[in-house]
């Protein structure tokens, strides 16, 4: 969808725990994300990972951590046109747009 489409469907304010739509629309649109506590939900999400220890390796768990909710938000929407964003798993070049894409937000707002 082009950015008219969305101006003309959306409405002015919008928050939701879904993908984020695609392109982004900068010009007429406010983009804002709460995050919580990042570093100590990764930090957790890693011991919580090291405890179900599968025979997994370090590495292979460390990678575990690209594989994470806000990371496919911000970057599934980008392959709708090849995958329902369902089944979408975030790989580790993702993790680079998802930081790009976040850059790109007018607000960030730490709780």
């Amino acid at each position: 969808r082009s950015c008219r489409e969305f101006d003309d469907i959306l409405p002015e304010f919008v928050m939701n725990e879904n993908f984020l739509d695609y392109p982004l629309c900068m010009e007429n649109r406010i983009y804002s994300t709460l995050v919580r506590d990042p570093v100590d939900r990764v930090i957790s999400h890693q011991v919580h990972l090291r405890q179900l220890d599968r025979g997994n390796t370090f590495h292979d768990r460390l990678n575990l951590g690209v594989f994470n909710h806000f990371n496919w938000a911000l970057t599934a929407g980008l392959h709708l046109n090849k995958i329902n964003p369902i089944f979408f798993s975030p790989v580790r070049e993702n993790l680079k747009i998802a930081m790009d894409t976040m850059s790109r937000f007018d607000f960030i707002i730490n709780l």
